[in-house]
């Protein structure tokens, strides 16, 4: 949040990475800042996530897309689509205006990126949204249950999604939902199976159901909206709130913040 204030004061384009992607390149940076050159005003990027023979992006493919594909069957709202069309919706990576920097709310922890796209959706929506491929990626792998696993992002990732579809009117039926979110799942996963075959890849279909069952408890009404507000709603400066930062840190004997 501190940082797309400050770039936007700074500069006409924001582009934003994710820190734990082992692939990073120097060339997605014109990639993402291509689209506004172009008159885009919010980029997304994308990537394959195979890696040592094996499918990942599994909180991608195993909760969020069949989570989208059961909301799409039971609701007919422009969101979801909006939504369905990114190939992967929580990547990291994307590139905004600065006036749309400091136009959108940040979500909290790991619903950033769906939160961002329900953001994105408002401020500058489908027409001025654009994709670009950024090849092959890795990251880091994190279990599925404990602290940090998949489990707690698979119910921040789903706050942050419900957050956006009440925000524009849409209500899920939350008690409903997690048995047509697991029979979506299911559909994927005997096609995720069929992707490995066909490309020698390694592929457990009972592993993948096991951590649907899990995601499956984090479909649930979301909690008390904690989201930062856009830059715009607000009477504080980003060099402001960097100073009082950057001075606090340092009296607890960090380094100071630039």
């Amino acid at each position: 949040w501190l940082g797309l204030g400050l770039a936007a004061e700074r500069a006409d384009y924001v582009a934003v990475h994710d820190a734990d992607a082992s692939t990073y390149s120097p060339k997605h940076v014109p990639r993402l800042l291509a689209g506004l050159d172009m008159g885009y005003e919010f980029v997304k990027g994308y990537y394959a996530r195979v890696e040592d023979g094996r499918l990942y992006g599994r909180l991608t493919r195993l909760f969020v897309a069949p989570l989208l594909r059961a909301l799409t069957a039971a609701h007919d709202h422009p969101l979801l689509d909006y939504l369905s069309a990114f190939r992967y919706p929580l990547a990291g990576e994307f590139a905004v205006t600065a006036e749309t920097a400091r136009s959108i709310r940040a979500q909290r922890a790991w619903g950033l990126e769906i939160g961002m796209l329900g953001e994105a959706y408002d401020v500058v929506g489908e027409t001025a949204t654009a994709q670009v491929d950024l090849g092959m990626h890795r990251h880091d792998h994190r279990p599925v249950g404990g602290r940090g696993g998949l489990s707690t992002m698979a119910r921040e990732v789903g706050e942050a999604l419900f957050r956006a579809l009440e925000d524009r009117g849409l209500a899920p039926d939350y008690e409903r939902l997690p048995d047509a979110y697991r029979d979506a799942a299911d559909t994927l996963v005997r096609q995720y199976g069929a992707d490995a075959a066909v490309n020698g890849l390694t592929y457990n279909p009972e592993t993948e159901r096991s951590q649907v069952r899990s995601y499956a408890e984090s479909i649930r009404a979301p909690g008390p909206d904690d989201r930062l507000p856009a830059w715009t709603a607000t009477t504080l400066s980003p060099t402001d709130v960097l100073a009082a930062a950057s001075e606090a840190l340092g009296r607890s004997g960090g380094s100071r913040l630039r």
